[in-house]
């Protein structure tokens, strides 16, 4: 008899566990409630250069921002590659910000080193928000038609190695918006 009353009560503690796995994941939030959005992107050119203007929304997962108030400094990358159809030669331009939680004051840093940039504002919102439009440059020759291809991301190799690992297996991590790709031509101006 003790034996079906332990079969039993494994099986309705192995049942009770299921609900409960399934209730967590059925209770985690929506994956759209953060990530990196690329909204429009806009360029111009002049006879030297293609500047492309990156129109993005920012939005940090939960996880993301408990690190950030605990200490742990983020970086954003934004990147844009450009192919000529001529030379096939591919120029690369790269913005990285990082953003720091400076708790004497419960402000926040945003910083960035080309072009050299320290600002602070008292919420991660209006810091967020200064990175809704960003520029990168580059330098062409002659009158090319381009292909432009642009993504932000934060970059998870700027974390601390022991949170490295965790963060590549937890999809609350994730936030790249991916590569969006486009045609321009630099002799319409």
């Amino acid at each position: 008899m003790p034996l079906c009353e332990n079969r039993i009560r494994a099986a309705a503690f192995s049942a009770r566990w299921c609900l409960l796995c399934v209730l967590l994941v059925a209770c985690e939030p929506a994956a759209n409630d953060f990530g990196f959005t690329i909204e429009s992107v806009e360029s111009r050119s002049s006879a030297r250069s293609v500047i492309v203007t990156l129109h993005q929304k920012i939005n940090l997962s939960g996880e993301a921002r408990d690190a950030l108030v605990h200490g742990v400094p983020l970086t954003i990358t934004t990147e844009m590659q450009a192919t000529s159809a001529v030379d096939s030669e591919r120029r690369n331009s790269v913005r990285i910000w990082e953003i720091r939680y400076l708790p004497l004051s419960g402000h926040y840093q945003l910083t960035s080193e080309s072009p050299l940039m320290v600002k602070t504002f008292p919420r991660l919102r209006h810091a967020l928000a200064e990175l809704n439009q960003v520029d990168l440059e580059v330098t062409v020759p002659a009158a090319h038609v381009l292909e432009i291809r642009v993504r932000s991301f934060l970059d998870k190799a700027g974390l601390p190695p022991p949170m490295r690992l965790p963060t590549l297996l937890s999809s609350r991590w994730d936030h790249d918006s991916g590569w969006h790709v486009y045609r321009v031509n630099t002799a319409a101006g």
